[in-house]
């Protein structure tokens, strides 16, 4: 698998983060001896970081990208767009400047079982704030107790029982809002949009009998 990444990046970048870079060619000499990136290689980042901003787009607008919700506030109200527009049709049109063949390469990169593994930071989709983590896990939490107490009170009209349901519907509500916030759970969800995008461009229909899977061969970097 192309895992486009990571040791040969000489352009700034924040402490522990790194860019897929590895499979393009080496930083060359400027003017002056300064180094300078090559063309292919500010086009492989500069791709993955307009997908990446784009996927974060999706997954604070709609509710089936990503986790499914996030509370408005900051970063998130700001990448909100307009309600009446689908994630596939945002995909689309913001990613029509990027090369199938650097789709492909991400769509691989998403994969959280191949061995060279970049981090969310590293394909841009990264999650920093407290909010946007676990705004979905709190409100699922909150709702869980809430139907745990109000049944309770309806079958047994007892304060403990109603406690006792409550505290364990709780639970069960972060269990199931954890189960979307994960960082897999992102990945697969990010995975399965920018997929039916590959396949949009191959000409397959991503809802058709031919299944999801778009990949028929290795993928090659922009600099082959």
């Amino acid at each position: 698998m192309y895992v486009a990444a990571l040791e040969q990046i000489d352009s700034p970048v924040p402490s522990g983060v790194s860019h897929p870079s590895s499979k393009l060619p080496p930083v060359e000499a400027g003017p002056n001896g300064t180094p300078s990136a090559s063309p292919s290689k500010e086009t492989t980042l500069k791709d993955y970081e307009t997908i990446g901003d784009a996927l974060l787009v999706c997954e604070a607008s709609s509710y089936v990208v990503g986790i499914p919700w996030m509370l408005p506030v900051g970063d998130v109200a700001g990448r909100r767009y307009t309600v009446g527009t689908l994630p596939g049709d945002y995909i689309r049109e913001t990613l029509v400047t990027v090369s199938t063949n650097c789709l492909q390469m991400y769509i691989e990169d998403l994969d959280r079982s191949c061995p060279k593994q970049l981090s969310d930071a590293e394909l841009y989709i990264e999650v920093t704030s407290w909010t946007e983590r676990y705004s979905f896990v709190a409100a699922c939490s909150a709702a869980f107790a809430f139907i745990g107490c109000v049944g309770a009170s309806y079958l047994f009209m007892n304060a403990v029982a109603c406690v006792i349901c409550g505290i364990g519907m709780m639970v069960l509500g972060y269990v199931f809002g954890q189960s979307f916030a994960t960082s897999e759970a992102r990945r697969r969800s990010f995975q399965k949009l920018l997929s039916s995008e590959a396949m949009r461009r191959r000409g397959i229909d991503p809802n058709g009998p031919a299944g999801t899977h778009v990949y028929t061969g290795r993928a090659t970097p922009l600099s082959e």
